[in-house]
């Protein structure tokens, strides 16, 4: 007899015969065959804070044309952008047909993430967004232009909040109230941080 499969593992093959019945064994292992682009896939978890601390888990699973995990295969990860930190620049799979890196970043941004294996080398990619963290009162500034001018009711102050995390990132969509002393105030306010994380406010006075 003959026998093929489309599924990696261990087969154990029994022969019976004679009366009473006796029986043989033997396995045969069948393996993964080779990885294929269109079966594979890149896990990648996110969005994470970028505060050079928090990971997020890339995980290249690759498997053969039937579905098989395939071990063994070196994997090498990239990511773009800047301020980044990989725990490997490659990885081999387990016997799961999974190859694992972690990836923390200072920059607050989407990186695109490329998982290279075999030769010729195919390509599986995907993203993940690192954003900022809590806002620092350290790094971040409040600007005003002039700093003296009439109290006519007409000539007007600019006023410029930039609010970044610890690591220079700007924050987004941050609620912001301006308070003023003093009296005779009018003033103007946004309500919340732009995308570079500015917010701006006017005031005149008599």
């Amino acid at each position: 007899m003959r026998l093929r499969s489309t599924v990696a593992d261990t087969k154990t093959i029994t022969a019976s015969f004679g009366n009473p019945v006796q029986s043989i064994t033997a396995t045969v292992a069948f393996t993964a065959g080779t990885p294929v682009l269109a079966k594979s896939e890149l896990p990648i978890s996110g969005p994470v804070v970028a505060d050079d601390a928090a990971t997020s888990t890339i995980a290249a699973t690759l498997r053969d044309v039937f579905q098989n995990p395939v071990p063994g295969v070196a994997v090498a990860f990239t990511a773009s952008g800047t301020g980044n930190t990989q725990s490997s620049a490659s990885a081999t799979t387990d016997p799961s047909g999974v190859a694992t890196i972690a990836l923390k970043s200072s920059k607050a941004e989407t990186k695109n993430v490329t998982a290279s294996f075999g030769s010729p080398a195919a390509t599986l990619s995907g993203s993940v967004t690192f954003v900022p963290g809590p806002p620092s009162a350290q790094r971040s500034s409040l600007e005003v232009s002039p700093p003296s001018l009439v109290a006519d009711g007409a000539a007007t102050c600019s006023i410029l909040a930039t609010f970044r995390d610890a690591h220079d990132n700007p924050l987004p969509g941050v609620p912001v109230s301006f308070a003023f002393t003093g009296s005779a105030n009018e003033t103007t306010a946004g309500a919340a941080t732009d995308a570079s994380g500015r917010a701006t406010a006017t005031l005149r006075s008599t």
